[in-house]
C-alpha cells in the first residue's frame, strides 16, 4: 500500500491518500478483492473520500469520517452508510436504490490512514477547520465590497 501526503495545489494543507484492499463480501461466495484509494483533505475536513476502482472511472463515496472512527469499536450509522467492528476487519455497508454492497477493511490499514487524516486535522477539531475557513471567506467577500 502506498501512503502519501502531498500539499494542495491552493494552500499548504496536506491530504491524505492510502491504497486499500477492500475484500467484497458476496453471500455463499469467495470474497473479491477491491482496490480503493482513501483520500482525506482538510478543505472538507468531516469526510473521507473512497473510490473503488472496479470500474474503468472507479465509483466514489463520500462517508463521514466519525462513522469509520466509531466503526472500528461499535456498529453505528444510519440509512446508506453502516460501518462496524468484525473479526475479519471493519466493516462497511453502501445501500443505493440499486442494492447493496458488502466490504470488509483491513482493521489496522483503516487505523494506519485514520491516525494521517488526525496528523492533518485532529478528530473533533473539524469544526474549529471550517468556522477559520468561513471566518477567511467572510472577511475575503468582505474586503472586497
Amino acid at each position: 500500500d502506498v501512503c502519501s501526503s502531498d500539499l494542495g495545489a491552493m494552500s499548504n494543507e496536506q491530504t491524505v491518500t492510502k491504497n486499500l484492499d477492500l475484500m467484497l463480501i458476496v453471500d455463499g461466495e469467495p470474497s473479491l478483492p477491491v482496490r480503493t484509494v482513501a483520500r482525506y483533505s482538510p478543505e472538507d475536513p468531516l469526510v473521507v473520500t473512497l473510490t473503488f476502482l472496479a470500474q474503468a472511472q472507479g465509483v466514489r463515496w463520500t462517508i463521514a469520517r466519525d462513522l469509520l472512527w466509531d466503526g472500528m469499536d461499535d456498529a453505528v450509522g444510519d440509512g446508506d452508510v453502516h460501518v462496524e467492528p468484525h473479526d475479519d476487519g471493519v466493516h462497511l455497508v453502501l445501500h443505493t436504490s440499486g442494492g447493496t454492497a458488502h466490504f470488509a477493511i483491513d482493521t489496522v490499514e483503516l487505523g494506519e490512514f485514520l491516525i494521517q487524516t488526525d496528523a492533518v486535522v485532529a478528530h473533533g477539531d473539524e469544526d474549529a477547520v471550517l468556522g477559520a475557513d468561513l471566518d477567511r471567506t467572510l472577511t475575503d467577500l468582505l474586503g472586497a465590497a
